[in-house]
Parts: structure tokens; C-alpha cells; sequence
């Protein structure tokens, strides 16, 4: 008994150890991607993180606040006037009318030709589902009655405003990884009035729709979103833009994740898109793909909602994407039910 015991807490001994040296290791490298010589990487460590919700803390565990807050909100290059013209819906379609999306790309549902659609995307690496909305006055921002204490589940949201489906909206504040966000990362417009933010932050990733239901994209101040007539909106202050003004932006990053975003055709169609991550038939798509896939089905504007563990779909109560995060949030886009007989 006594050799088993011995044999055994050399056994433990040994476990422990290595479970320290992978743990050294780690913040080993986690420290030299935050503080090594390339700022590429160290903005890929932050980035990637704070995609994650659950450990979007850890880069402050290595950097300073103001550096990670730079990294992710980082200040504007030119005036902020200056950076979202819109186009006018018929122009911007005018300059895609040529375009089909590929029939490869996604499987229509039966609900095809209707109000709302369902579209089952499926790619070589990834798979997902885009509902597609004709009728934008359809689409409203899901909210907490008050911000600042805990999140719920995206169907508690669909079910309190008795939508008929929607996605997870912006990203949230987790103390310590908690995973259950109550407050907003960034802005909140309802019934044109700032509910949370203000008027004069500048935010990142603003979408919004003004009285016509026309979608405004762009990174704003809450003022400028309000001038614009943004009446129902909200921003993602990870960002980024995806498409404006019938333009794929550059520079959207190499991460392939758990992905929601938004976007709106010449049209007036609200396009919602949700890509399945982490999963060995589905690792996730990057913001170049997801634009790609919403450029494809017409999209002229369209914004980076929360990723990762966020992410999330429901239609008809039917879960469209597998998480099994089940992260708790404070903001969704719903879809409301069509009247009688639009569906």
C-alpha cells in the first residue's frame, strides 16, 4: 500500500508540473504576442480575444488599459463628417445590378419569394443561415428593460418582445469572463433617443435605421447618428464596417470565428447572417468572408455584430446555429411577425 501511494504522489507531482509548465508556457507566449515587436500580432492577440466574450480580459492581464482600448477603439484617421456619405439605395444598385449571387453559395428554404426567407449557407469550411428580410419595418432592437445588471438568453428576448426570430446583437461588458453582459460595449438608439451612450461618444461600427428604414453604417459620434436620423441602432465597438456604400472595406481581418453581422440591399431588404465556429465540420468564417457572402446577395452597407461565443439565430423557434455557449446578452436584432397573410 504503501509503494501504491508513493507511486501515486509521484504521479500527482508529475501531473502538477506539467500542468504548471503549460501554464507558464502559455502566459509565456501570451506575453509575447501582447508586448513582442510586432504590433500586427499584438493587435491580432487583443482582437481575437475580445471576439471570445468569455476571455476578453485576458489582453488586460498583459497590457494596459490604454493600450488595449487603442487597439480596439482606436481614433479615427480623418474627420468624422467625412467618412459616411451614403449612397442613394438606386445608385449603389445601379453599380451592382449586374451581379447574381452564386448558386452554390447557399440552399433556399421553402419560405423562398415571401416576406421573410431562410437561406442555409453552406461553404467548404464553414456553414451557417442568413434570414433575409424584405420588409426592413420589421426589423427592431431587442433590449433589456435596464442595462447594467444581467444579460438574458437571445430566445428570452425573442420571446419578450414576441418576435418571430433574431440574432444576437452587440458585444458586452463580462466582468472577469463572466460570460453574462448587461451592458452594451457601445451605443443604443431606440425611438430616436440614445438610450445607452451618449451624444458625444464616438463609436465604431454604428448600424442603424433611420424613419424610411434605410440602414446607416459607419464609425460616428452619437450626435452625427442622430443627425443622420438613425431611430433604431446600436454599435459594435470591436467593429468593423463590412460594406458601405456598395463597397467591401479593406483590411478586415484574417480570423476565422463564430461571425453575426447585418446588412441591408438596394432594395431596402434587411440581410442577417449567422456563421457556426469551433465545430470540426464548421471552424468559423473571417469578416472578409461573411462580406463576401453578403456583397454576393446584394448587400450596399452592412456591420460586424458580436462573434463568438454571442452568436447566435433563432427562426420559428428553431435554433439555426449550433453554440453551446449559451451566452447571456443585452441586446438582439428581431425579427417581428409579418401581418396576416405578408409571411
Amino acid at each position: 500500500m504503501k509503494k501504491l501511494l508513493k507511486v501515486f504522489g509521484r504521479l500527482m507531482a508529475v501531473l502538477l508540473l506539467t500542468i504548471l509548465f503549460l501554464l507558464i508556457n502559455a502566459a509565456a507566449a501570451c506575453a509575447m504576442l501582447a508586448d513582442g515587436p510586432s504590433p500586427v500580432w499584438q493587435s491580432r492577440f487583443v482582437t481575437a480575444l475580445d471576439e471570445t466574450s468569455a476571455l476578453k480580459f485576458l489582453p488586460r492581464l498583459f497590457l494596459p488599459d490604454e493600450t488595449v482600448e487603442s487597439i480596439l477603439h482606436p481614433e479615427p484617421e480623418q474627420e468624422v463628417p467625412d467618412s459616411f456619405v451614403e449612397l442613394a439605395f438606386d445608385e449603389a444598385g445601379a453599380a451592382k445590378e449586374d451581379d447574381e449571387p452564386p448558386e452554390e453559395a447557399a440552399e433556399p428554404s421553402e419560405e423562398d419569394g415571401n416576406v421573410i426567407e431562410l437561406i442555409r449557407i453552406r461553404e467548404p469550411t464553414f456553414r451557417g443561415a442568413m434570414l433575409v428580410v424584405h420588409d426592413p419595418s420589421l426589423i427592431e432592437i431587442g433590449t433589456l428593460d435596464h442595462f447594467g445588471g444581467q444579460g438574458v438568453l437571445l430566445s428570452e428576448l425573442i420571446d419578450k418582445y414576441g418576435a418571430i426570430g433574431g440574432a444576437n446583437g452587440a458585444g458586452f461588458y463580462a466582468p472577469g469572463g463572466s460570460g453574462s453582459g448587461g451592458s452594451p460595449d457601445g451605443m443604443v438608439i431606440k425611438d430616436g433617443e440614445i438610450i445607452y451612450g451618449s451624444a458625444g461618444g464616438w463609436y465604431r461600427d454604428v448600424m442603424g435605421f433611420d424613419a424610411d428604414g434605410v440602414l446607416h453604417v459607419g464609425d460616428m459620434t452619437g450626435r452625427e447618428a442622430l443627425d443622420l436620423g438613425i431611430v433604431s441602432g446600436l454599435s459594435f465597438n470591436v467593429g468593423p464596417v463590412l460594406i458601405k456604400d456598395g463597397e467591401i472595406q479593406p483590411r478586415l481581418g484574417e480570423e476565422k470565428n463564430y461571425r453575426t453581422c447585418m446588412g441591408q440591399t438596394a432594395d431596402g431588404t434587411v440581410l442577417l447572417l449567422t456563421i457556426e465556429g469551433r465545430r470540426p465540420n464548421s471552424i468559423g468564417a473571417t469578416n472578409q468572408e461573411t462580406a463576401q457572402i453578403l456583397y454576393d446577395h446584394g448587400a450596399v452597407n452592412a456591420g460586424n455584430l458580436d462573434g463568438g461565443g454571442s452568436s447566435d439565430m433563432y427562426y420559428k423557434g428553431e435554433q439555426l446555429v449550433y453554440n453551446d455557449y449559451m451566452l447571456k446578452i443585452p441586446t438582439a436584432i428581431l425579427v417581428m411577425p409579418p401581418e396576416e397573410g405578408g409571411e
